[in-house]
């Protein structure tokens, strides 16, 4: 079964995933990330270069230190969000070097845990905007069926 990554376009099989013990383990930790999947994966698509796909290994590598990272988890997501839509601006402006560590990230980390209140979240265009956090029981169901839809 040929796998299609909607954000990088490559290709790879479903079978090459389970055949080496990287790729099982990089499935496996994506998997168990929860809800930092999402921010997670598109985070390591800024390590490919133009020219070359991410071998499994750097993936899990990456990944792991990601989530070894000392952060709270709603912090880390949209530091990582932040990070991509940052990058992704770069490279609209024609810069295309990927990322070859996790610099960037712990400095945009850094910024988000000072204010958790005014962290930005993924919006519906895929951009971050400031929110504040709903305050009532009601909101905050609202706000989570939205995000849920917005996945």
């Amino acid at each position: 079964m040929k796998l299609r990554c909607p954000v990088c376009h490559s290709t790879n099989s479903l079978e090459a995933y389970a055949a080496d013990a990287a790729g099982r383990e990089l499935l496996a930790t994506l998997a168990a990330s929860g809800a930092l999947f999402k921010p997670l994966s598109h985070y390591l698509g800024l390590f490919r270069s133009k020219s070359r796909d991410l071998s499994h290994a750097r993936a899990l590598k990456l990944a792991t230190e990601v989530l070894a990272l000392p952060a709270d988890p709603q912090a880390l997501s949209a530091a990582l969000a932040e990070t991509v839509e940052a990058m992704h601006a770069k490279r609209h402006q024609g810069d295309d070097r990927p990322l070859s560590n996790h610099n960037y990230l712990l400095r945009v980390l850094e910024t988000v845990s000072v204010a958790p209140a005014a962290a930005p979240h993924l919006a519906i265009a895929g951009h971050a905007a400031l929110r504040a956090a709903p305050r009532g029981k009601r909101a905050q169901g609202m706000a989570a069926l939205e995000e849920w839809g917005n996945e």
